[in-house]
């Protein structure tokens, strides 16, 4: 099909030639199911650990970790943690984590205290299955980084970037993405980027939609 092959080419064209992240979404891709003949779970993760900062995190470039980097690079490493050294790597960077959750409980990137990073950190902690709401590591003066998440959230329902901010469309999505991750973890269902497995490959045909709109499940 078509689409696989176009995620392939993907996997076999895209990944480490743009950087950390290109690492990052292509072990999301191989976590999968999708195979390639250039990388494989082996070769993605071990150049991942290789780019650990001493300070125990990850960073698109120089030597000082960033949280929401971090917490991706995790959410792709979480299904591994079966390996000893996956799982030390990721501890570790837990620990950084839990030392830069600010006393709000939410986590701040570039020095400005936002939703997306606490939103990252959560995704990454329901991906460990860490309960985000009550592991004390995660909490600092009594507030848990969901409750560092929600003072972002406006009247609406909708998410700001900065405290006290207006609408942020990333804000509202990744805020979105990190409460259906909680919502997984806490129903025991498991990583938000780990597809749940379909009972067959049925083409769906959508009403008055063409056949490059039908969908398989």
């Amino acid at each position: 099909n078509c689409r696989n092959e176009y995620i392939t080419n993907v996997l076999d064209d895209s990944v480490g030639e743009l950087g950390i992240m290109s690492w990052v979404f292509g072990l999301h891709l191989v976590n999968n199911g999708v195979q390639s003949d250039k990388h494989n779970a082996d070769s993605i993760i071990a150049q991942l650990l290789s780019m650990q900062l001493p300070d125990g995190g990850w960073a698109v470039r120089g030597e000082v970790s960033d949280v929401d980097v971090t917490s991706m690079t995790i959410q792709a490493l979480a299904p591994h943690c079966g390996d000893e050294n996956v799982k030390a790597a990721v501890d570790k960077a837990l620990n950084l984590i839990s030392v830069q959750q600010l006393s709000s409980g939410a986590f701040s990137s570039y020095g400005i205290e936002n939703a997306e990073s606490t939103a990252q950190v959560i995704i990454a902690l329901s991906a460990l299955g860490i309960d985000c709401r009550t592991d004390e590591r995660f909490a600092k003066d009594g507030r848990s980084a969901l409750d560092g998440l929600l003072q972002f959230r406006l009247e609406d329902g909708s998410f700001a970037h900065e405290p006290d901010g207006a609408y942020s469309h990333m804000a509202t999505g990744q805020s979105l993405n990190a409460l259906i991750s909680l919502k997984r973890q806490c129903s025991g269902q498991g990583s938000l980027y780990v597809l749940d497995p379909q009972p067959d490959n049925t083409v769906v045909f959508i009403p008055g939609a063409s056949d490059s709109d039908t969908e398989s499940k």
